[in-house]
């Protein structure tokens, strides 16, 4: 077992396939338990890629990842849209098209996925374009702890990559749990390798 960010992923084997409704609440619950909690457009991106990698490079299609997930096929569209723009998705239409991984899960950080898919300001007045309008502005400091305490989040998520927190396939196993670190069963919990960076 080991730790990426705060998540401990336990290794299973000879296990049914989990849910992955009940593998992705673990990444998401981690999330809001370091007091960053993701939109619904990085928790659909992440469970997208998290499938795809599951599919070891076959091609599958949006409908399929909308029935595992039983997400609407209108929002996974612009979510895989918008992952293909950014060369995560290799996306083709047509007869024989459908969707599948443009990288290794390996190659894919969890952190800089989350970078190129989440608005980043912890708070509105951290926004470039922020108009001052809150009175403590001026002098308040909240908004530069949160943004510290943003990037570490950050940087402890740049060392995991999908390969580490997806639930693949590993000669006939699976690793199948993913929980917040912390819990029972995660007392000999490591780091994860340093993910190269995208």
């Amino acid at each position: 077992m080991h730790v990426c960010g705060g998540v401990a992923v336990a290794s299973t084997y000879g296990a049914p396939r989990a849910s992955w409704e009940t593998i992705t609440t673990g990444l998401r619950h981690s999330c809001r338990a370091d007091g960053m909690q993701l939109t619904r457009f990085t928790d659909y991106g992440l469970r997208v890629l998290m499938f795809l990698a599951d599919r070891q490079g076959q091609r599958t299609t949006i409908r399929e990842v909308s029935r595992a997930h039983r997400i609407s096929e209108q929002h996974l569209m612009k979510v895989v849209q918008r992952l293909a723009k950014l060369g995560y998705v290799e996306a083709r239409r047509g007869r024989g098209g459908g969707i599948r991984a443009a990288r290794a899960p390996a190659e894919i950080s969890v952190g800089r996925v989350i970078r190129d898919l989440e608005p980043l300001e912890p708070v509105e007045c951290a926004a470039r374009d922020y108009d001052g309008a809150c009175i403590l502005f001026p002098a308040c400091a909240l908004r530069g702890a949160l943004q510290v305490a943003q990037s570490r989040y950050l940087e402890a998520l740049d060392g995991c990559t999908l390969a580490d927190v997806a639930p693949a396939r590993r000669g006939g196993a699976r690793r199948t749990a993913v929980r917040p670190a912390g819990l029972s069963g995660a007392g000999s919990a490591r780091p994860c390798p340093r993910a190269r960076r995208a």
